[in-house]
């Protein structure tokens, strides 16, 4: 990106911070008491501190954040009687920035940040002025911290704004600093990033770069975000090489399915197995191995599934089983389809299943084009189903010559 067009960009961006900033703190306070009734509150003690003061708080907010010669002056005949009050050094700060003096009105607007850290009208001024100035480390912060503190304009202004920063090598270390700094930040600028279409290597990088004693919970969710980004994109491969890294889980030589025995921490995202806990039935795991499922046979449902990744070629589908069917045969079965919706695979009934261990197994196919595949141990309602319980034991995938 040029540099001319990204200065054109921070400007309009500070601009736009510091409307918005004015429109959200313009109807309170005593700015909108005076508003209504000015001249009686002038009236009654015109040279008042406190009346200055808020006079040139009114003037400033009704002049949209530019200071007019009033403000300026009710400001700085308030200042010696009110050391700590945040008008004369932001309204100060706003005049030495109009008449192109960036280094008093940094100093000016710095001394109203220290006096009022959580004034959104204040944040929104030094990110006008670091915009300017190309600034964009400090810049940055200042929009990491409006963020927060106008947190129903961050989704639709904020973020998307600082999200324009993540490409800009020069000052990644700063940009990384400031994520850190502000964990919620990093989070949905993360989010916002993939939702975009950022390049995952980049998103990646600046995640690591930011994080710090981030929940593990936290950390999953962009992750997690991303892989199901590149899924839904076509890109199922990149996809799970992401998942591989992010889970820290492999498989072993020859496997072909992500922990098909159950043993296993569950691992999060679409490669690993997700399991249902509600509607037609439930699938958890066992302790130490092995899925107990049951199934209420009201409705159709999916109790377990898991994505996986095989290239063309003749597979079989193996899977050991005992329970408890009411019905004779199960309402149970294996369904194997590809991840593009080229159609179905495999159909396995479960058939009969009895307190005795038993194998299943049938070869399936998968044609050219087929990217990935979901297994999914799906329930089908019979005539008079009544519940059944299920231990799915192991499932094996092995490719067949």
């Amino acid at each position: 990106m040029q540099q001319g067009k990204r200065r054109f960009h921070l400007v309009l961006l500070g601009t736009a911070c510091l409307l918005l900033a004015l429109l959200a703190v313009r109807t309170t306070g005593l700015a909108a008491v005076l508003e209504h009734d000015f001249a009686r509150a002038a009236a009654l003690a015109p040279q008042d501190t406190r009346v200055e003061l808020a006079s040139a708080s009114l003037l400033f907010h009704l002049g949209e954040g530019k200071p007019t010669p009033n403000s300026l002056s009710f400001a700085l005949r308030a200042a010696p009687d009110a050391p700590l009050a945040l008008e004369p050094a932001l309204i100060s700060g706003a005049a030495a920035a109009a008449a192109g003096q960036a280094g008093r009105a940094e100093a000016l607007l710095l001394e109203a940040r220290r006096r009022d850290p959580r004034s959104p009208l204040v944040r929104a001024q030094l990110l006008q002025h670091y915009a300017t100035t190309g600034r964009v480390a400090e810049a940055a912060t200042e929009l990491a911290v409006l963020a927060r503190l106008v947190p129903a304009a961050a989704g639709e202004l904020f973020i998307p704004q600082l999200a324009f920063y993540a490409d800009d090598v020069a000052n990644r270390d700063a940009y990384a600093r400031v994520l850190a700094a502000h964990p919620q930040v990093r989070q949905a600028l993360l989010q916002h990033l993939i939702a975009i279409g950022e390049d995952p290597d980049l998103v990646i990088e600046l995640a690591a770069r930011s994080r710090q004693s981030t929940p593990r919970k936290e950390e999953e969710a962009w992750q997690m975000a991303l892989v199901q980004r590149l899924i839904d994109a076509g890109e199922a491969q990149r996809a799970y090489r992401l998942w591989l890294r992010f889970a820290g889980s492999g498989m072993g030589s020859g496997e072909l399915l992500h922990d098909g025995s159950f043993r296993e921490p569950p691992r999060p995202g679409p490669f690993g197995w997700q399991l249902s806990d509600r509607g037609g039935g439930v699938a958890e795991r066992g302790n130490g191995a092995g899925l107990a499922v049951s199934y209420y046979g009201r409705e159709p449902a999916e109790l377990a599934r898991q994505l996986i990744i095989l290239p063309p070629g003749r597979y079989r589908l193996a899977s050991k089983l005992s329970g408890n069917v009411p019905a004779g045969r199960s309402a149970l079965g294996w369904r194997l389809s590809c991840l593009n919706g080229g159609g179905e695979l495999l159909q396995q009934p479960l058939g009969k299943v009895t307190s005795r261990t038993s194998q299943l197994a049938a070869d399936f196919i998968v044609p050219s084009g087929c990217a990935g595949q979901w297994l999914v141990l799906v329930g089908n309602p019979l005539e008079f189903s009544k519940t059944e319980n299920v231990w799915v034991h192991e499932v094996q995938i092995r490719r067949v010559s």
